[in-house]
């Protein structure tokens, strides 16, 4: 499966420190992600990951604006396997710019420095390939090649990556996060909410309690304590450029269950009038945290999904046992 995470929001990644969120809408881009971006801001010290697949080659692509005045004496975009990272893109020292980096097995060396414009929205793009004698280090910033190292990538301790981190790092917004085995460069990421109920509602609580899209909003949730339980909900239909062409949906939730109930998952797709379930979800806990469903293509059909098929299709989920 080419795409291995797709996140904008807080809710999408395991929050060490919570950041904060912009709603200026110069720092993202508002068509895509509607109710504003995750802001590092000076001295709040933000931290947040993702984690995917272990991979050897793949691509991560986002959003980012950067105030390289502010931007002093954090790590920024960190990409590693766990803790340990392999690539940064941010102001690891005093110096106001920001430089990308990696991780030669002693220390974190240049690549190049100053490589991103002050307070200017842009792409950023990163190819890795981990090999011994070919690795790559590739960024691209608005689709355009910026700089490269090739030679031995192939760290002890961090042959393969598994986890994006996104930290406190002075004024840093960032959205639209993408990890794909393909290469990303153009990709879009839309956020969308939902905005009906569905067909089946046994959990309590509406669609209304959770079709917010403000960053850390645990005001109100949708719960149960009966196994087999199955909740669906409506969705906007997303708006795709010309052009363009939905590469997945991205079934996303926090949760966490209870030490008594339902203790596992389902995901739930209702495509045509017919709801097809995931294999148990890997990962609950009694703490709150991320899951996700990325499908490619439409259960009912088995090709790429279209505008239209998500907007009449239902999304959701079913308590197991």
């Amino acid at each position: 499966m080419p795409i291995l995470f797709a996140g904008s929001e807080e809710e999408a990644f395991t929050t060490v420190v919570p950041p904060e969120r912009t709603v200026t809408v110069s720092k993202y881009d508002a068509t895509y992600t509607p109710n504003g971006a995750l802001y590092f801001d000076t001295g709040k010290f933000g931290e947040v990951y993702c984690e995917f697949d272990a991979q050897t080659e793949f691509w991560v692509h986002a959003l980012v604006i950067i105030n390289n005045v502010i931007f002093n004496g954090g790590n920024g975009i960190v990409i590693g396997n766990g803790a340990s990272g392999l690539i940064r893109f941010g102001q690891p020292t005093s110096t106001a710019r920001t430089d990308w980096q990696y991780y030669n097995g002693t220390a974190y060396t240049d690549i190049s420095t100053g490589v991103m414009a002050d307070n200017v929205l842009q792409e950023v793009d990163i190819h890795v390939k981990i090999d011994g004698t070919v690795g790559e280090f590739n960024l691209y910033l608005d689709g355009v090649l910026a700089d490269s190292f090739s030679g031995n990538t192939l760290i002890t301790g961090r042959e393969t990556c598994n986890r994006i981190t996104l930290t406190h790092a002075g004024e840093m917004t960032v959205s639209q996060l993408i990890v794909s085995t393909t290469s990303t460069l153009g990709y879009k990421l839309e956020t969308i909410a939902y905005d009906a109920a569905g067909t089946t509602n046994d959990w309590t609580g509406a669609y209304t309690d959770i079709d917010d899209l403000v960053i850390t909003d645990d005001s109100d949730v949708v719960n149960t304590a009966t196994a087999n339980d199955v909740f669906t909900f409506g969705t906007e239909t997303p708006t795709v450029p010309a052009n363009f062409a939905i590469k997945a949906v991205v079934n996303s939730f926090e949760c966490t269950i209870g030490s008594a109930g339902p203790q596992n998952l389902q995901f739930v797709t209702r495509s045509n009038s017919v709801d097809y379930t995931s294999a148990n979800v890997t990962g609950l806990s009694l703490s709150k945290g991320p899951i996700a469903q990325i499908q490619e293509t439409d259960p009912d059909t088995g090709t790429t999904w279209e505008a239209a098929d998500i907007g009449s299709a239902e999304f959701g989920l079913k308590a197991i046992t």
